[in-house]
């Protein structure tokens, strides 16, 4: 028989064991500890321990799912299954859309890029939520449901040999913006000036104790975009190609990014810049109405 608790004092424990067995050995990924739970604390009404559900049967944890509700939506962070724990992991999804449909939610998907705010510094991108190899959840969203779809890539640029930087356009220039603090990164932003305003911006962070492949600090490119008047002028190119350099100087062997499977635009971008496509993203939805 299987019974579901939420997530709190008494099973929080459980949960972290959870995590770290479903993670163990895969790249851009360490440990989930108590300094990570505290921060899962800090995050104010985001953080949602009703949303957050283990499974056991027969007294022992079988199945974590981290879940958060906004508006009409509910993502799904992390489903992290012991092996063979397929019934269970069903179990959970089924348990939240009885919750979610209780609630007025309209969706259910996950993992997506909001995952980060909780596992940033730990776990790195939405390949390594659900990756490709992890078959027994695989089969827990098909059982309860799912459809999934893949529209992002995640691209991986080799910093020991950077393509040299691309010069702005006549009339911008390269200047250095603030960045917005994130847990357990060092974190900065460039962005292209026009006429004394900020019209393109390039972010980038580096996670010192997340080992990329290979060793060394791992290191990410993004949110990278140009005001619609300014696009087509290579903007984001210019960033793209510049940024990586602070990436090099902090330590980090390669620089990872995200960007859609439609946005050709960017992808050619990204490619000229020297990054090359390494996963597609997967997310699992449902729509309840």
């Amino acid at each position: 028989m299987i019974e579901i608790r939420p997530f709190g004092p008494e099973t929080e424990a459980d949960a972290v064991h959870l995590i770290n067995a479903y993670i163990a050995g895969w790249p851009y990924t360490r440990p989930i500890d108590a300094e990570l739970l505290a921060h899962w604390k800090s995050l104010g009404e985001s953080y949602q321990p009703g949303n957050m559900l283990i499974a056991y049967r027969g007294g022992a944890a079988r199945c974590f799912l981290h879940g958060e509700r906004e508006n009409d939506h509910h993502f799904a962070h992390i489903l992290a299954v012991a092996p063979g724990a397929i019934e269970e992991g069903a179990a959970l999804l089924k348990q939240v859309e009885e919750q979610a449909r209780r609630n007025g939610v309209r969706r259910i998907c996950g993992p997506t890029c909001r995952s980060g705010r909780f596992y940033g510094g730990y776990i790195l991108g939405l390949e390594p939520y659900h990756p490709h190899w992890a078959a027994d959840v695989t089969d827990a969203f098909v059982q309860a449901g799912y459809a999934i779809s893949q529209s992002e890539a995640l691209m991986v640029a080799d910093l020991t040999d950077l393509v040299a930087p691309r010069e702005m356009p006549a009339g911008y220039e390269i200047a250095e913006g603030n960045a917005e603090p994130e847990f357990l990164a060092n974190v900065f932003r460039f962005t292209a000036v026009h006429g004394g305003a900020e019209v393109a911006t390039c972010g980038g962070r580096l996670y010192p104790r997340l080992p990329a492949r290979g060793g060394g600090p791992t290191g990410q490119l993004g949110f990278v975009g140009a005001d619609e008047q300014h696009r087509g002028k290579g903007l984001a190119t210019a960033l793209v190609t510049h940024s990586p350099k602070r990436l090099q100087e902090w330590g980090a062997p390669a620089a990872l990014i995200s960007t859609g499977l439609e946005n050709t635009p960017a992808l050619r971008a990204y490619e000229r810049a020297g990054f090359r496509r390494r996963h597609h993203l997967a997310e699992w939805s449902k729509a309840l109405r």
